[in-house]
């Protein structure tokens, strides 16, 4: 057992002995750190040995370009996100604009940047500034709402999220602000306000024709037997049944208006040069261009082309504008009339007067069913006019400027106008009651 026990021990001496020979070799091998800055002789990843003066400035050099080329990949990704972007100093000048933010507010970065943020930004009254908050309290926001200027000084209501901007030491040295155009949301928000609204009246048009249109057929019939005896009746008695007559087609043409909104008109779609349906529709109302002495001047694009549509119903929608365009009229007016070719396979045409024009306050309410400023309008007109021209693939947008048509003082403006997609698929009629519209009587 002891000569066991000594030879055991024997051998872990040597075990330890030869381990610490060898770790005393490698020490040998490895370089010593040079007496300078030690830059030259600290190991690299992946190489053995000292590195010397060349390859070190061969591998900054690599350092570098890897760092500018990170700093390209940023810059891409900012400048190609396809939200706006910008950040803003302390002093609340804006010290980045994006691609994305100079092509929503149609500006560009060397006119923006280095400005004050009021140049941008244009918070409505009694609103928070997001921005200003985030810089003074550091806190982040999400989602909310705001107004910025464009290149025209218009307002554009948009959605913005901002966050603040730290050094490395946890101060707060600028705001970074994304946003995206809420335009395109509040389209979104209106069509279904006019879905709503519309789909009630779906569910009240087909009781009320119901309800109105037997009493009024009865009343149509007593006038008619009271026609035939008439020779015999006073010039009142004469002049109540022609009153009565007008009231009773009246209460019919409302009542007809009301169902082609809620229940739209299969589409009869044929090729068809809008030209012909613009003469068709300045036929119609002949009289009232004839009466005012209106000036009717057409201009078409070289390559204008035909379209597919349904030719009876842009000619209503086209009737309606006109109608309005006359009624806003003074004598001697002008109506000017544009068709354009435009891209994507767009078509648009532009209906511009130069009358009274249309107040700030109505312009939100004219393709509003019922709405309207005449005493013996129905307001469904225009109404029936955006119904037709959606169910095309299309849209209707106006603008006005209110003047004093008076002679020597300024003139309005209004300028409807229809843009129909012809690239798109082709239109498909709505089977249910219209979610937005407009009928063939004026405003």
């Amino acid at each position: 057992m002891s000569s066991l026990s000594v030879d055991g021990r024997a051998n872990r001496r040597e075990l330890i002995q030869g381990k610490g020979e060898r770790m005393n070799r490698k020490k040998k091998q490895q370089p010593r750190a040079s007496s300078g800055t030690g830059r030259g002789s600290i190991p690299r990843r992946g190489v053995a040995g000292p590195v010397n003066p060349r390859q070190d400035a061969h591998a900054a050099s690599q350092r570098k370009e890897r760092w500018e080329t990170d700093e390209e990949f940023v810059e891409s990704i900012v400048q190609n996100i396809t939200g706006g972007l910008l950040t803003v100093d302390l002093e609340k000048n804006v010290t980045f604009f994006n691609r994305a933010a100079e092509q929503m507010l149609g500006r560009s970065a060397a006119e923006v940047v280095g400005k004050p943020m009021d140049t941008v930004f244009c918070p409505e009254r009694g609103k928070v500034s997001w921005v200003l908050e985030s810089l003074h309290t550091g806190q982040v926001f999400h989602q909310e709402e705001t107004v910025m200027l464009t290149q025209d000084g218009e307002p554009l209501r948009i959605g913005i999220s901002t966050a603040p901007l730290r050094d490395r030491s946890n101060r707060i040295v600028g705001v970074l602000a994304s946003f995206v155009d809420l335009s395109q949301v509040a389209r979104l928000r209106e069509k279904k306000a006019r879905r709503e609204l519309l789909m009630s009246l779906g569910e009240m048009s087909a009781v009320v024709a119901h309800k109105v249109r037997n009493p009024l057929a009865s009343i149509k019939l007593g006038m008619q037997l009271l026609r035939k005896d008439l020779r015999r009746a006073s010039a009142l008695v004469r002049q109540t049944i022609e009153l009565i007559d007008q009231e009773v087609d009246k209460i019919e043409r409302i009542i007809e208006e009301l169902l082609n909104v809620v229940h739209p008109r299969d589409l009869n779609m044929t090729e068809t040069d809008l030209r012909e349906i613009i003469a068709r529709s300045l036929f119609a109302v002949s009289d009232g261009v004839a009466r005012k002495r209106i000036t009717v001047s057409e201009e078409y694009s070289p390559d204008f082309p035909p379209v597919l549509a349904d030719a009876a119903q842009l000619e209503q929608v086209f009737y309606s504008i006109f109608s309005n365009a006359i009624d806003a009229l003074p004598v001697e007016g002008q109506l000017s009339i544009r068709g354009i070719s435009g891209a994507n396979g767009c078509v648009q045409m532009e209906i511009e007067d130069n009358g009274e024009g249309i107040s700030s306050e109505c312009m939100p309410k004219i393709f509003d069913p019922f709405f309207t400023t005449k005493a013996n309008g129905t307001g469904l007109g225009l109404c029936l006019a955006r119904q037709i021209v959606e169910a095309h693939n299309g849209f209707i947008t106006a603008s006005s400027e209110v003047g004093q048509p008076a002679p020597g003082l300024r003139p309005g403006k209004t300028i409807f106008t229809i843009t129909l997609d012809q690239s798109a698929s082709p239109p498909k009629v709505p089977k249910k009651p219209w979610l937005g519209g407009r009928s063939s009587d004026s405003l």
